[in-house]
């Protein structure tokens, strides 16, 4: 995919991804033999989608004018029609993976011709405005041949996103969820934050240093409760200087869905150098790691809770889960 995502400034954020929501694309030659005029699959997906959809009619054309009068199992003996024989997109993906996109395109002209299309995609229900990318599908077809468009999109927010393939009358639908990752794996946030859990486990109290040098220590109010703690490593991946995610923005669950959340603790006492630096500011390829305290009850195992993160931004929503 382009060097520049998922990469962008904060100020560009939604300005970036008219250019670099697909990734290299190619065009390969289908049933009826045709040769690849790029031969450069896109790449697999990391996760394997809920669900994929296999159409062999075009999807809510948007424009009716040429789309109504093309049969894709039927050729013409006039100059060259393009056709949307199949799609092969997820119905689902997870947000920050590359989601493969594929569609069958067939011309059912009489003549050779050439497809040059753009494509749009929209955040809207009803489908507007549309914002063109900088992404175009330029194919040579032979009359009756059926050529393969693949592609792939990396989307950064929980939302669903239409994309329309303008000159083709054709339309998908993707779904983007929260990511759902190992304990191992990393995640990037939209702004360019790449965050890695270290450690999980329990404790019965925190140590700080008061203003008299002397370590004290610090036990949740609550006689059946404890603190859980993940330590997590946060690094900038940005092209500038960007900030770390703040104190707020994580918890723990004992579910992905309608768990008990545990929100991270604020610890307001100083002489802590061992918490999560909140909002600090990251130059380029820094990094800085500490630990997230989250109450919760005495029986709770740290190792059997999903720890998240999630932000709502003005660009839109993001929501991430390391699984156990």
């Amino acid at each position: 995919m382009p060097n520049n995502w998922p990469h962008p400034s904060r100020r560009g954020l939604i300005a970036g991804l008219t250019g670099v929501l697909f990734s290299t694309a190619g065009c390969l030659g289908g049933n009826d033999g045709g040769t690849a005029d790029t031969a450069t699959p896109s790449a697999t997906a990391t996760t394997e989608p809920t669900s994929t959809r296999t159409s062999h009619a075009t999807e809510t054309p948007q424009s009716t004018d040429d789309a109504d009068s093309i049969n894709p199992d039927e050729e013409t003996a006039g100059p060259a029609e393009f056709s949307v024989t199949a799609i092969h997109t997820p119905e689902q993906a997870q947000i920050g993976v590359e989601t493969p996109v594929e569609i069958e395109i067939k011309n059912v002209g009489g003549e050779a011709g050439t497809l040059t299309s753009g494509i749009s995609f929209s955040r809207r229900v009803d489908s507007s405005p549309w914002t063109g990318i900088d992404e175009t599908i330029n194919m040579d077809f032979e009359a009756g041949e059926t050529k393969t468009y693949s592609s792939a999109i990396t989307w950064p927010f929980i939302e669903t996103v239409y994309f329309r393939f303008d000159e083709l009358h054709t339309t998908i639908e993707i779904e983007f969820l929260p990511r759902v990752l190992s304990q191992n794996e990393t995640y990037q946030t939209p702004l360019g934050v790449e965050l890695e859990v270290d450690e999980v486990g329990s404790q019965s109290h925190y140590l700080y240093t008061d203003r008299e040098g002397t370590e004290q220590k610090n036990f949740p109010y609550e006689d059946d409760a404890k603190y859980l703690y993940v330590e997590v490593t946060a690094t900038n991946v940005a092209e500038e200087l960007v900030e770390t995610p703040a104190t707020q923005d994580f918890f723990v669950t004992d579910h992905v869905e309608n768990g008990r959340h545990h929100s991270a603790e604020h610890i307001h006492h100083d002489g802590t150098d061992w918490k999560f630096p909140s909002e600090q500011r990251l130059n380029v390829g820094e990094s800085v790691s500490g630990k997230l305290l989250f109450k919760a009850e005495a029986d709770a195992e740290a190792e059997a809770l999903i720890f998240g993160t999630d932000k709502r931004l003005d660009e839109g929503t993001y929501e991430a889960y390391w699984t156990p």
